[in-house]
């Protein structure tokens, strides 16, 4: 069932498709902000749907994946759970903290700035691609934060390079966020000295357009390959499995491009080592 704002709800009348403003308002963490992004190309992995192999000639093991789990989520409509670690779990808990940091830094600076939550941003016009800022910034700004080790934090303030994939983070984000005219990338560590806490570094639409369209164009060939791979996978399995007892009975270039180490074992070399064994004990 559609709603006047552009959502669809289900027959149990749980949101399974949320409009662009309904979905911006969302609260992060929260189980529709999980299932507005399933299936969805978003910014805090744009790194891994970028990954190549160690040779920089192909797809990395990391992208496949990722389109492994996006896949998953468009046939199971099942929000896929990441990883979590004490650092990630650290990341969240001290983000409030961050946020305030970042909130002196900029009521110092520049007058009626606010600072607000935000949902997800999906692209106005590529489907099934998103962001989540953390914050968005008066009207035309965006705030993304890094609470880090310190080892980390501190390589940050002596090298002052923010890292690529958080650099394609924060572009991606800026892509998907078409009013606002820069974000602002923080990296943040509450157990460092006072004036060493806090790394701030903005940047701009303007001065990133041609990889912002970079990162346009390749997300798009990503969510292609996506969308392939989850309609042949459907296809294919129509029956409840997918069965092959021979490598050459089929196409199994598929499970192998899901998973990026599938092997489809023949029958015959399954026995056959058994057979040699029993040779040499005699």
């Amino acid at each position: 069932m559609a709603l006047d704002c552009g959502c669809t709800l289900n027959e149990e009348g749980m949101t399974i498709v949320f409009c662009r403003p309904c979905a911006m308002n969302l609260e992060q963490g929260g189980d529709d902000w999980k299932r507005a992004r399933a299936g969805c190309l978003t910014s805090s992995r744009m790194n891994d749907a970028l990954a190549k192999n160690r040779q920089g000639t192909g797809p990395g093991i990391t992208r496949l994946n990722y389109q492994a789990e996006l896949i998953c989520e468009r046939l199971n409509g099942i929000p896929y759970e990441g990883f979590q670690n004490i650092y990630t779990e650290r990341g969240k808990e001290e983000e409030d903290g961050a946020v305030k940091a970042y909130d002196l830094f900029v009521s110092s600076r520049w007058d009626d700035l606010d600072v607000r939550p935000l949902g997800f941003v999906q692209h106005a016009t590529i489907p099934n691609f998103g962001a989540s800022p953390d914050r968005a910034v008066g009207k035309i700004g965006l705030l993304e934060v890094k609470n880090r080790k310190t080892n980390i934090h501190f390589d940050l303030l002596r090298s002052l390079k923010v890292p690529t994939g958080d650099v394609d983070q924060v572009l991606t984000e800026l892509a998907c966020s078409e009013w606002a005219e820069w974000c602002d990338y923080v990296s943040y560590d509450s157990r460092a000295p006072a004036g060493c806490d806090l790394f701030v570094r903005r940047f701009y639409r303007d001065d990133h357009k041609q990889r912002i369209s970079e990162i346009e164009e390749r997300g798009q060939e990503f969510l292609a390959e996506v969308e392939k791979q989850a309609r042949e996978l459907q296809e294919r399995a129509l029956s409840g499995f997918i069965f092959l007892d021979r490598e050459n009975n089929g196409d199994s270039n598929l499970l192998a491009q899901l998973t990026g180490s599938v092997k489809m074992l023949d029958s015959s070399s399954v026995v056959r080592p058994i057979r040699q064994n029993r040779k040499r004990r005699q």
